[in-house]
């Protein structure tokens, strides 16, 4: 449990960054402030999201076992097309 925190933050550190800077490098001076503050509010709320999802899922592979498990790999796949056909579209 202990190397995968590691490597998250070790992932998330190496990629939070470029990106923010990325990001904000397209808006003007005065906007800088306010796209620092919109990007730290949905930091923030995909990161309380997150935990209540995992929280889920660990509960239902618990109760499911092995099933659990299958069922959430189908769910990950559909979200991953779902997710690649919206991104096409636009």
């Amino acid at each position: 449990m202990l190397i995968g925190v590691l490597l998250h933050a070790i992932g998330w550190g190496l990629m939070s960054m470029p990106s923010t800077t990325a990001g904000l490098n397209g808006l003007s001076k005065e906007e800088v402030s306010d796209g620092n503050a919109f990007t730290n509010l949905w930091r923030q709320m995909f990161r309380a999201l997150s935990v209540v999802l995992i929280i889920q899922l660990y509960s239902i592979v618990r109760e499911l076992g092995i099933a659990g498990v299958s069922l959430l790999y189908g769910l990950f796949g559909l979200f991953f097309i779902l997710f690649c056909v919206v991104v096409r579209c636009e």
